[in-house]
């Protein structure tokens, strides 16, 4: 193909972006967060940058899918199909289960940027996290919001 879709592309470069925000965002939330360092610990740095990449990815995709004519936001998750094997070979199985994860959370009151942050701590702790931990899960939903805020005009 010569001529590459730019939504497509930005599917590829939100990737990225998330990534990147996932792996400068741990040292913030380990002071902020006593209790997170023993969850990192016990698992490493890897399953924290794997899964705050998806959920970024995930959160970045709520707030445009509404805003984008839908053959534009369309060929964006046929990009996130292509792309997200070659960046981890989980990324798409992790995605759907967070899509999963957040419409069952929903029908619970609980909003989506919440839900992606409690799937973020339930995975990383492989477990149901605590109800102290469980604090952390909007703070962890609205960072990822706010530092991928715009990212679609950004790409």
């Amino acid at each position: 193909m010569i001529f590459k879709n730019k939504n497509r592309e930005k599917a590829r470069k939100l990737i990225a972006m998330a990534n990147t925000v996932a792996i400068s965002s741990l040292t913030p939330f380990l002071d902020k967060f006593s209790n997170l360092e023993q969850i990192i610990k016990a698992r490493g740095t890897g399953d924290w940058d794997f899964f705050m990449t998806v959920a970024g990815v995930a959160i970045a995709s709520q707030t445009i899918s509404s805003k984008q004519p839908e053959k534009d936001f369309h060929q964006f998750a046929v990009g996130l199909q292509e792309h997200f094997p070659k960046w981890d070979r989980n990324a798409a199985a992790a995605f759907n289960d967070l899509t999963k994860f957040t419409q069952k959370n929903a029908s619970g009151g609980i909003d989506s940027i919440t839900a992606a942050g409690l799937w973020v701590l339930w995975n990383i702790k492989r477990e149901s996290p605590t109800d102290d931990e469980i604090s952390m899960a909007p703070v962890i939903g609205r960072f990822l919001a706010e530092n991928l805020k715009g990212w679609w005009d950004q790409l």
